[in-house]
């Protein structure tokens, strides 16, 4: 293992990050961020959103400037740190397409602006990593890219997108993918990339690997937890399906769902239609030490979502000791299947997805022991996370 000095200034730059607005953006760009203060003075650019208060802020143990650029009046600043990113806010309101080419511009001018005394530049997504590409070729500075599940997914079906990810993987000094079905589909995109692209996991807060299990099993209702954006790809729809189908034959349970998104509407009307709305507690977006109570005191995490980057949410159940009832699909499976026990199911199935919720509760207890101590001789606490990426900056 490499002896790590504390070196130069890095400026991390990404499209998500925890904000008054949205707690939940990004927390695992702020985790990262936080731990590499051991090795680099750290500085985050990031875009403005509607209700941010400040577009400057210190935050962390230690010194760590945030800057919130704008590009639009307060009140059209929609299109990054809201759940859904630009998708969902352009579905909400077409219009919203115009800001695009501000939004790049300033983005761009922000970047440039930010260079100075910048020793390397940490890009989280493909789009601030492409931008962070064309900046740092005007000044010789190195980037270090960080793909992201849904950057993959979009070079898989667009030819911008895939374009925009081979500028990226070809001119940064490393490409990082969280997820080793992400690395391995990548190096299938662009088989010339060779070693400059590589697989680190995202981390969890070795606080979870201690904090205690509140929960009592021996009481019903059964406590299920979702922790999700609410957009189709997280397909929250089944796990209300799969309930209102446990609440006709009588099994007791309580459904809570941690998130935000466009389809709150639409998935609190299906659980009024269904019979259910009475057992489910749509709780919105939470501050992630809310989040971390929520894993202590619910039974088993329910991710039912058609495909994932390398989930975080999981890796975070795992570590509190939570068994994870999960679809088997990518981004997923390599974390559960290489637990002795794991809890997935076909995708779509709502009768095998009923079936797993109906696992012993004692059963579900031994597995989320188990999650807890795989994850705990994983390495995947952020300290070794954040090591790693000191030594490629």
């Amino acid at each position: 293992m490499i002896d790590l000095e504390p070196r130069g200034k890095v400026l991390v730059v990404t499209t998500s990050f925890p904000n008054q607005a949205n707690q939940s953006a990004g927390t695992f760009v702020l985790k990262l961020s936080e731990k590499l203060q051991k090795y680099n003075s750290i500085e985050v650019l990031t875009p403005s959103v509607y209700g941010l208060e400040n577009e400057a802020s210190v935050v962390g143990d230690k010194v760590m400037s945030v800057i919130f650029f704008r590009y639009a009046p307060k009140r059209y600043e929609v299109l990054a740190q809201l759940p859904g990113g630009i998708p969902a806010a352009t579905a909400k309101n077409t219009l919203i397409k115009l800001l695009i080419p501000f939004f790049i511009l300033k983005f761009m001018f922000s970047l440039i602006s930010s260079l100075r005394g910048v020793n390397s530049v940490l890009a989280h997504w493909a789009v601030p990593s492409f931008l962070s590409v064309l900046a740092c070729a005007l000044y010789n500075k190195r980037v270090v890219s960080v793909l992201h599940g849904e950057d993959v997914r979009r070079a898989r079906v667009s030819l911008v997108s895939r374009a925009i990810l081979w500028v990226v993987v070809r001119f940064s000094s490393r490409t990082i993918c969280v997820s080793e079905a992400m690395l391995e589909r990548v190096r299938c995109l662009f088989p010339t990339a060779g070693e400059k692209v590589e697989f680190i996991s995202n981390g969890v807060d070795e606080s979870l690997l201690r904090q205690p299990i509140t929960k009592n099993s021996s009481e019903l209702p059964l406590k299920l937890l979702v922790v999700a954006s609410l957009v189709p790809i997280k397909s929250v729809d089944h796990i209300i399906q799969a309930v209102s189908r446990l609440h006709s034959e009588g099994f007791l349970f309580e459904l809570t769902i941690a998130g935000d998104g466009p389809l709150m509407y639409e998935l609190k009307t299906l659980s009024e239609k269904l019979g259910v709305a009475g057992s489910i507690n749509f709780l919105g977006v939470l501050p992630q030490e809310e989040i971390y109570k929520l894993y202590a005191s619910h039974n088993a995490l329910v991710l039912p979502s058609r495909e994932e980057g390398r989930s975080s949410v999981v890796m975070e159940a795992m570590a509190a000791g939570l068994p994870v009832i999960a679809s088997n699909v990518v981004g997923i499976n390599e974390l559960l299947s290489e637990t002795q026990f794991q809890l997935m199911y076909r995708y779509g199935s709502i009768v095998d997805l009923v079936k797993a919720i109906r696992t012993p509760v004692n059963d579900l207890d031994a597995i989320g022991l188990l999650n807890r101590q795989w994850i705990s001789t994983s390495d995947l606490v952020w300290d070794e996370v954040a090591r790693k990426y000191a030594e490629i900056l």
